[in-house]
């Protein structure tokens, strides 16, 4: 397999191929999940709803975990696809660091697209409110949202609010960090996979012998 080849390979599953294979392939998917509000829910229920949203200013939360999603994917691709490149012994160190060199600049590229469309087509907003109303009406009854909210009224409920979000992201950095490696083998064995399956495919059948 040429290296460019390999590259794309490697893109290729990881960046469009990677949310299926939580799936296995005989595993039937998830049954739908209703996106509209209760029927029945009241308008008391509703207007503690968005109060919640609105003391847990969760449109902005959601904002910086999005950006901090991005950063991190931004920092953690390049080192991943790197290791890919590194592992191919039919490489010369010189083919390695051109390819890991143009893999980073179209990382870069990618990730600034991905932020650029994200907003163009995503009213985070308007979903948040959305998804809210279904989740927390399912959830939760008048009585225990109450609690919450009184909760995040108190000064622990308010740094827990603050501080949230870099543990979020310390997490998903950490996260990110302790599973490279392993997904870098995972990748690499795939591809692996899929270049015996070519090879059994183009393999020529044996003549049927006659006793």
């Amino acid at each position: 397999m040429r290296a460019t080849s390999i590259l794309l390979t490697a893109l290729t599953i990881f960046a469009c191929n990677a949310p299926a294979f939580a799936l296995a392939p005989d595993e039937p998917a998830a049954p739908s999940i209703s996106t509209e509000p209760n029927a029945n829910l009241t308008p008391e229920k509703k207007a503690l709803i968005m109060d919640l949203l609105k003391i847990t200013e969760a449109d902005k939360t959601v904002d910086k975990v999005v950006a901090q999603m991005m950063a991190a994917h931004q920092r953690q691709y390049p080192v991943m696809i790197a290791q890919i490149i590194n592992s191919n012994t039919n490489l010369t160190a010189e083919q390695k660091k051109d390819l890991i060199e143009k893999s980073q600049a179209r990382s870069q590229q990618s990730s600034e697209r991905l932020k650029e469309l994200f907003k163009e087509k995503i009213d985070l907003g308007a979903l948040l409110n959305k998804v809210a109303l279904v989740v927390y009406d399912k959830n939760f009854t008048d009585g225990e949202l109450k609690d919450i909210i009184a909760f995040y009224k108190t000064p622990t409920g308010q740094k827990t609010l603050k501080q949230m979000p870099e543990v979020m992201r310390e997490s998903m950095d950490m996260t990110s960090t302790l599973i490279a490696p392993q997904m870098s083998q995972i990748i690499t064995q795939l591809m692996d996979e899929e270049k015996a399956k070519l090879k059994s495919v183009d393999k020529p059948e044996e003549p049927a012998t006659t006793k």
